[in-house]
């Protein structure tokens, strides 16, 4: 892998992410539930679901889709706090 192959993503693998970052950027801050430390089961069914609609052509994330924002454990045994977005999807196209 180098640069020259973009650290091997291809055409499909930078648009997905570019759509992830489109459908995350669509989530207000107040729609983001704090878990109060690392993503569990009991934080995800607390988290209300929010409709958006996915406009990305073609569009790929579709349904129930959860997105995590959490920063990596600084020190042992100090969990962050993760904040999740949990969606129900629709795509335009």
């Amino acid at each position: 892998m180098s640069s020259t192959t973009l650290w091997g993503l291809t055409g499909v693998s930078l648009a997905r992410i570019r759509e992830a970052q489109y459908v995350k950027d669509l989530v207000p801050a107040a729609s983001w539930y704090s878990c109060g430390g690392p993503v569990t089961a009991g934080c995800l069914s607390k988290a209300t679901p929010l409709s958006l609609i996915n406009r990305a052509n073609p569009a790929s994330l579709c349904g129930s889709v959860v997105f995590v924002s959490a920063l990596p454990e600084l020190h042992v045994g100090m969990r962050p706090d993760a904040k999740v977005a949990v969606l129900d999807l629709a795509c335009a196209t």
